[in-house]
């Protein structure tokens, strides 16, 4: 439990005003701040690239992910492919599909993807977690590595003066060259016999926790800044049609599929099929993407009693958090996904269909 506890504290200090506040946002087809950061970066993009350095903490997510500049606390990036080359005051915590750790300077490592790296500039004062279908490790670790993969390789620069313990059902292939120095316990343990599984697991329950905020938090911010207008309307039809548009969201997910079915079974009606399905998949998705932008600015509304005159990336990253958080309570956390899809479906067609008979600049009959 204390891990749950220390997810539900990161998601408190996300979510605080003053946190939030002064921070440096910046969202874009490629994104990389000009100068120095003096508080916490949040940065989204196709390509994020951070070669300045970074008081605080930094929240990015992308692509592909480069973060070269000095981080004076934490980092938290997602992406197709993650590379950390700077130094970190304190932990990394990444996940993508290519994560490489390359820091001369961090303390805890937690990396998750389907390659993991921790190059030879690697120095960290902690422990490394590390999870994947293959694992390279080449750097320096003063603590333990725990790693769960099925594939380990342990070069000959490599020095880790704690335990190397890998975790499975079944023993991972470990190689380790000449050279290589391990001055602790080298074993493997079996997932469901021992507690230490456990503790990697939990660890990388909250790195897999810290990936889906970042997801919906990007996610809300390119609804948010290519769609403004959309996202706003959608917000108020949720806030004051609530019951017409979970109404509406039902019976589009009714309707749409059974109609596209029948639309198949006759030649003519198979190009109708087409839209109608392709037509579910983007409102559907879309409609996703909205759910942290309407649970946040709900909260904001609702609990801090703010005045919500336009959407802001602070109630898309507030909703990201609660999202993610309350989704991965059993039963209630699908039950909640639900409504709340059902809900933004249901205004976001009704905010397309008052558009489309009202367009700006147009004249209501």
């Amino acid at each position: 439990m204390k891990y749950y506890s220390l997810a539900i504290v990161l998601a408190l200090v996300m979510v605080l005003p003053t946190a939030a506040g002064a921070a440096y946002f910046a969202a874009g087809e490629n994104v990389s701040p000009d100068n120095a950061v003096q508080d916490d970066a949040y940065i989204a993009g196709q390509r994020v690239t951070i070669d300045q350095p970074v008081k605080d903490d930094v929240f990015a997510a992308g692509n592909a992910v480069e973060i070269s500049g000095s981080v004076g606390q934490d980092v938290y990036a997602a992406g197709s492919s993650v590379t950390v080359s700077g130094s970190v005051g304190d932990d990394v915590y990444a996940a993508g599909n290519t994560v490489r750790v390359e820091s001369p300077e961090a303390d805890d490592i937690f990396a998750a993807g389907n390659n993991v790296t921790l190059s030879q500039e690697v120095n960290a004062s902690g422990d490394a977690y590390l999870a994947g279908s293959t694992v390279e490790i080449s750097g320096t670790i003063d603590g333990a590595v725990k790693v769960a993969a099925p594939s380990l390789l342990v070069t000959a620069s490599a020095v880790i003066n704690g335990d190397l313990i890998t975790y499975g059902e079944e023993k991972a292939k470990v190689q380790i060259d000449d050279g290589a120095i391990i001055r602790g316990e080298v074993k493997h343990v079996v997932t469901q016999h021992v507690s230490g599984a456990k503790e990697i697991s939990q660890r990388l329950y909250i790195l897999n926790w810290v990936r889906s905020v970042v997801t919906w938090f990007v996610f809300a911010l390119v609804l948010l800044f290519l769609l403004p207008g959309l996202t706003r309307t959608v917000f108020e039809t949720a806030k004051k049609q609530t019951l017409k548009s979970f109404g509406v969201g039902i019976l589009w997910l009714l309707v749409a599929i059974p109609l596209s079915v029948l639309l198949l079974v006759t030649v003519v009606g198979i190009p109708l099929a087409i839209i109608a399905v392709l037509a579910t998949i983007a409102l559907v998705i879309t409609a996703i993407g909205y759910i942290a932008i309407l649970v946040g600015e709900w909260v904001a509304v609702k609990l801090l009693k703010q005045e919500i005159g336009h959407n802001t990336w602070q109630h898309a990253l507030m909703g990201a958090v609660i999202f993610a958080t309350v989704r991965i309570v059993p039963l209630i956390g699908g039950l909640f996904v639900l409504i709340m899809m059902v809900l933004s479906l249901g205004a976001l067609i009704l905010a397309l269909i008052s558009i489309v008979q009202h367009p700006v600049g147009g004249k209501k009959k």
